[in-house]
């Protein structure tokens, strides 16, 4: 919350880099535009995308109970809804390898809030210590939890993050 507030253009700009980033990974942009969620209006998901962050960097926002726990919960039953009617949906699965939105890419998802987004504050010479990265490291691990991510792909550190990045960038990309 804190790096967020303290550099909240850098950071806002760093996520639009994200977010754009993960058109990299083919299969999770085939279910992406399969439920034309992305295409058909790109401003309202963007704007979703925008008021889920929000609520989960408000005060206290990610304890039970609060907007920010209940959006990453109510995020996580739509991913199940979704991967449920997209196999159901006439010629998808025909044309697609794999399970819908499998926790591959819910982790390689975390990642470019994580990981991705803090590498493009770096680059935009945004002054992070180690005690803000850890945080926010934490913060994004949580919020994986909070969306059905496996225990083994909640990565312990950043460095396992950036680690993890790359095997799901030259797997899937």
């Amino acid at each position: 919350q804190k790096v967020a507030l303290s550099f909240s253009h850098h950071y806002g700009i760093s996520l639009m880099h994200s977010l754009f980033s993960g058109a990299v990974f083919g299969r999770a942009t085939l279910v992406t535009n399969s439920t034309g969620r992305l295409g058909s209006n790109p401003a309202r998901r963007i704007q979703e995308t925008g008021s889920f962050i929000g609520a989960i960097l408000a005060p206290h926002g990610l304890e039970p109970g609060n907007l920010g726990f209940e959006t990453a919960v109510r995020v996580r039953l739509l991913h199940g809804s979704i991967r449920s009617w997209i196999k159901r949906s006439p010629g998808f699965m025909d044309a697609y390898v794999g399970e819908p939105l499998d926790q591959t890419m819910l982790a390689m998802t975390l990642g470019l809030f994580d990981y991705l987004n803090l590498r493009s504050m770096s680059r935009l010479g945004v002054p992070l210590s180690r005690d803000d990265i850890d945080a926010h490291h934490h913060l994004w691990r949580y919020v994986g939890y909070l969306l059905g991510i496996q225990e083994e792909l909640l990565t312990e550190s950043i460095e396992e993050e950036r680690d993890l990045w790359s095997a799901l960038v030259a797997h899937q990309a």
